[in-house]
Formats: structure tokens, sequence, C-alpha cells
């Protein structure tokens, strides 16, 4: 991209993971999960990958980023850091700064318009309304264990979400049980692992059988996902 500032270049774990989100969006495949360990940036592979799209393949539609509240700031910043000048305009929206909760027609048409949103995951459960009857091109959730139990008022505003590509990031994709694997992954590509009764008869509920070969297990999830999920850990990528 002939934006990205000069002082910033990407790693080759980096290139690496923008290929990746390319190639799975010039398949037509709906999202996936960058499950990269913490310190990896992945904030810049998503920055990137947003504005490669902004600029080469998107002409009109919105992109979504939520996050908590406290990364907000972070991602407005690297932004700006990162890229020079901007291809989208930026809007933060969160508190007062957010909508109107009831359906509104002017709001959602305003929302529509080819620009970078920023917000909270609470703003998005507080103006789902408007939010979630936006077509966005790229949705992200940042931390998206936020998201890991199914059936929560955030969870369900999470999956009404409409858009051409959805990306989860964490870097802890199961905090409790493998379940919250399955609700994540149910956001980005839904369908893939089954309904969540099913993918806890096959997955979740032989974790209580001592005879259950656990590396076997996690080798039939892992080959389930397949290529829908980029998993790298510091230690994998230590020369970079």
């Amino acid at each position: 991209l002939n934006n990205l500032v000069n002082s910033v270049e990407l790693k080759d774990h980096q290139i690496e993971g923008v290929a990746w989100l390319q190639s799975l969006f010039r398949q037509n495949l709906n999202g996936c999960l960058l499950a990269d360990d913490m310190g990896l940036g992945k904030t810049l592979q998503l920055l990137y990958f947003i504005e490669w799209h902004a600029q080469y393949i998107n002409s009109d539609k919105p992109y979504l980023i939520v996050a908590p509240v406290s990364l907000l700031e972070n991602w407005e910043m690297e932004y700006r850091r990162f890229f020079n000048p901007l291809t989208l305009e930026l809007r933060i929206m969160f508190g007062s700064s957010g909508i109107g909760r009831e359906f509104s027609k002017s709001e959602v048409s305003d929302l529509q318009r080819k620009q970078l949103i920023l917000t909270n995951y609470e703003s998005l459960r507080l103006f789902q309304m408007n939010l979630c009857a936006v077509d966005y091109s790229i949705v992200v959730l940042d931390e998206a264990q936020k998201i890991k139990n199914p059936g929560t008022l955030v969870t369900n505003a999470s999956k009404a979400l409409k858009a051409d590509f959805k990306i989860a990031m964490t870097g802890t994709p199961v905090e409790n049980t493998l379940v919250d694997l399955w609700c994540i992954m149910d956001f980005s590509v839904p369908g893939l692992l089954g309904n969540a009764k099913d993918f806890s008869r096959r997955y979740q509920k032989p974790l209580n059988n001592e005879d259950t070969d656990i590396l076997v297990l996690g080798e039939q999830l892992r080959t389930q996902i397949g290529f829908f999920i980029k998993r790298r850990l510091k230690i994998d990528v230590a020369k970079d």
C-alpha cells in the first residue's frame, strides 16, 4: 500500500496474516478467526487488510470495528500512525457520541456511507437496532472472547451484524470450555462447526472421559476449522 508510512514495515508473520485474509476474501468465504498471541500485531494486520480492501475492492460500504472501550483509542491512534493519508473517514461511536436506540432510517443511511466506524460492545448492544440494519463491507470483533457465551445480548447483537466478511480477533479463543471457540466461530463462519448442542456432544463432553485421547480430539477440531483460523504463538515467530 502506498499510504503505509515509510517507518512501518510488516514483519514476515504479519505479511503472511494479511495474505491469508486476502485469500479467504478472494475465495468468497464468510470470515475467520485471527487468534495470534498477544504482541504479534493483530491490529496492524487488520488495519492493513481494511486499507487494502477500501482501496482496491470496496466502493461504498462502511467498515465496523467493535472493541472494548479501553482499546478504541488504540485503534484510532494506530490507524492514524500507520497510514497517511487515511483512505477512510474515522467515526468513533460510544456513550454520548452514539446514536439513538430506536430504529432511524436517517441514522442508518448516515452509517451506511463508506467510512471506518469504531465502537464498543456496550454501544453495539444499546444501538443494535441501527447498527445491525447497516450492510458492512467488513466487521471486526477485537477481544472476541466478549462473545464466547451463546445467547447473551451482546453475542446475539454481534451475530446479527450484516457484512461481506467477518473477522474475530482474540489471543485467547478458549478461556473456559471449547464452547467458547464454537461461539466465536459461529460469528465468523456460521454453520462451520454445526450447532452448539452437536458441537458440545462431539468435542466438549468427551473431555470428561479419562479414556479420551485429547490430542486426537484436538486434531479433529483443528481439521474441521481448517483454513478459517490463524494462530501463531510468540515462540513460533521469535525471529520476527
